[in-house]
């Protein structure tokens, strides 16, 4: 990348992947929360009866908001876990910028420990959302 004079700027890279997609976890359950939660709370409004109706009644929003909610605590509890583990482990000298960049093993493990959370959380509802749907 170039900068103002010519002068090749190098990059850092301040999160490794697992970061990032930590992060994304949590602001995408965030949002399903929100609009569940809000359309059951505001349930009168003509928009939250078409969500409702949408996702084939208020059985399937309030199941969607209780599994949403449960990833969502299991996202925020791997991440509080993450950060502390990794400012604790920090190296004496080192930046937290130093210790992102380099995924550890223990990085690894959770990332697919959250993988396969996710993933079972998800097969759970479509397979509850299918059952439901069919009967």
């Amino acid at each position: 990348m170039k900068g103002k004079k010519g002068r090749r700027e190098e990059r850092i890279r301040r999160f490794s992947a697992y970061r990032v997609a930590e992060h994304w976890g949590i602001i995408l359950t965030t949002m399903i929360l929100f609009a569940t939660g809000l359309c059951q709370r505001f349930w009168h409004l003509d928009l939250s009866q078409g969500f409702i109706l949408k996702m084939g009644g208020v059985d399937n929003v309030r199941l969607l908001h209780r599994y949403a909610g449960l990833v969502f605590s299991l996202e925020i509890f791997l991440n509080v876990t993450v950060g502390v583990g990794g400012i604790a482990e920090l190296p004496e000298g080192a930046s937290s910028q130093q210790v992102d960049t380099m995924p550890s093993d223990q990085h690894s493990a959770i990332a697919a420990a959250v993988g396969l959370a996710v993933a079972l959380a998800f097969v759970s509802f479509v397979g509850l959302y299918v059952h439901r749907r069919l009967r």
